[in-house]
């Protein structure tokens, strides 16, 4: 069988047969050989292979990486045809070139996008985008503990020590976004835990606990100030505040209470009781309605925050040992998720009456939900797997994790599912997925002991607290393709 490109020619011992315009592939033919006489000869069956000299791409790896980090692409015909390789619009390095391989490195520039390869015999493109992280970090910063986004003033608000340098008492600050400049800090004397902040045009306020004196400081964003200390009955743990910023709310795990704080009072409205061990709070968009996990018997609770009353009650897990950590909920309170480490249950009630569980395999400890509740995400602190739960038919989906999910608070998630980020203390990386798809996008490294993760409110960046560094890492969620 003759191998050859179209418009070559067979050599035969007769006059040359010129074969062009043919497709890549194996042809047949019936092959009539004519004399000067004009005689033909009985008809032959000829085969004959015609070849593409174009490169092609059939993938690469990594699958994502830093400028100067070594890649390399596979196909065919690379050999004498690969004159550049390009990310995006740079030309990259080629460090060596065979049929089936070429060794190349990310340049300096590159973004996420397709590598092209361009030759004399043509072009090729992966199919997928080699993704390029895009990420910033503002280091020499307080000790991160716990952080929120304040949409209306384009920045991001955290609870932690006083700056290097600076005096030795507790602070809150701000950084601006999308660029991570320090630019305010309020000196709040005791120490720092979680804190939350309002997204109001109107009444610009924040709230942080602080743990050890059983107080929390009420402050204004804009001008940046203290504005009250609030003493509680007992030491709080979780924190929030409505987005219109009107009221606050404290759990208190020792004596089972949620506080009601009016934020333009500044004073306590009422304490009120909701079960054992208390820790987190949130409240649905329009502020009336909140929820709180009790951990020690295993419930949820809701709070009619203008009546300041509890209303509705209900078992998650479906049992009082399932430890509900972590939840969230959507703008209209319910449906809401809940993890639950105490035996490895996550569940999804869509009111107080209905609630459905799951059994996923891990003590999760972490939990994020797209804002729908459609899907919610789930890791465990020491397990290397993310687990997707669908929310139809509470269908599980899970994928590896270079590392383990870490612990409370290392999961987070875009409002539409798409993008999730997992933070591991112990490799100090973090690492993105394809929400849809369940696969691995990126993974960024160098980090020291990644906690808290937060995505803004518009879904333009992740913001990872990292409280061994002293630092935040910000990174452009669109880079991760």
């Amino acid at each position: 069988m003759a191998a050859f490109t179209p418009g070559t020619s067979i050599e035969t011992d007769t006059p040359a047969i010129v074969v062009d315009g043919l497709a890549p592939g194996i042809h047949s033919f019936q092959l009539v050989v004519v004399d000067e006489a004009g005689n033909a000869s009985l008809p032959n069956l000829a085969k004959v292979e015609v070849t593409d000299p174009s490169p092609r791409l059939t993938g690469f790896a990594p699958a994502f990486g830093q400028p100067g980090d070594a890649v390399a692409l596979f196909g065919t015909n690379l050999e004498n045809s690969a004159d550049k390789v390009i990310f995006g619009n740079v030309a990259a390095p080629i460090s060596s070139v065979s049929p089936t391989r070429i060794d190349t490195t990310v340049p300096a520039g590159a973004v996420t996008s397709p590598i092209r390869v361009d030759s004399p015999k043509g072009s090729a493109v992966t199919a997928k985008p080699f993704v390029v992280p895009r990420f910033t970090v503002t280091r020499k910063l307080p000790t991160p503990v716990d952080a929120d986004h304040d949409s209306v003033g384009k920045a991001l608000w955290v609870s932690g020590p006083a700056p290097v340098g600076a005096d030795l008492s507790s602070s809150v600050y701000s950084l601006s976004l999308p660029d991570g400049v320090l630019q305010a800090k309020i000196s709040v004397g005791s120490t720092t835990g979680d804190l939350a902040v309002s997204r109001s045009v109107e009444l610009r306020v924040g709230m942080v606990a602080h743990p050890s004196n059983a107080t929390v400081t009420i402050f204004s964003l804009s001008p940046p100030k203290l504005l009250a200390s609030i003493s509680l009955k007992s030491n709080p743990d979780g924190v929030a505040v409505s987005q219109d910023g009107t009221r606050g709310l404290v759990a208190m795990p020792a004596t089972g209470q949620v506080a009601v704080i009016d934020m333009q009072a500044m004073k306590i409205l009422a304490s009120i009781n909701v079960g054992r061990l208390p820790s987190k709070v949130e409240f649905a968009q329009n502020g009336r309605l909140a929820f709180v996990n009790c951990a020690g018997e295993g419930a949820m609770v809701g709070i009619d925050v203008r009546n300041l009353k509890t209303t509705g009650r209900f078992q998650v897990g479906g049992a009082t040992t399932s430890n509900p950590v972590q939840f969230s909920v959507t703008p209209t309170g319910f449906p809401v998720w809940s993890a639950n480490a105490g035996n490895g249950t996550v569940s999804l009630a869509t009111s107080a009456t209905k609630v459905g569980t799951v059994d996923i395999g891990l003590k999760a400890a972490c939990l994020a939900s797209d804002e729908a509740a459609k899907s919610a995400f789930a890791a465990g602190p020491s397990d290397i797997v993310l687990v997707r739960i669908s929310g139809s038919g509470l269908k599980i989906n899970s994928v590896p994790m270079p590392a383990p999910g870490g612990g409370f608070h290392s999961l987070a998630v875009t409002k539409d599912g798409s993008r999730v980020a997992a933070a591991h203390p112990k490799t100090g990386t973090v690492s993105f997925y394809d929400g849809s798809r369940m696969e691995m996008l990126a993974m960024i490294g160098r980090l020291s002991t990644p906690s808290r993760i937060i995505a803004t409110d518009d879904d333009s960046q992740f913001c990872i607290l990292d409280p061994q560094g002293a630092a935040v890492t910000f990174l452009d969620i669109t880079s991760l393709g």
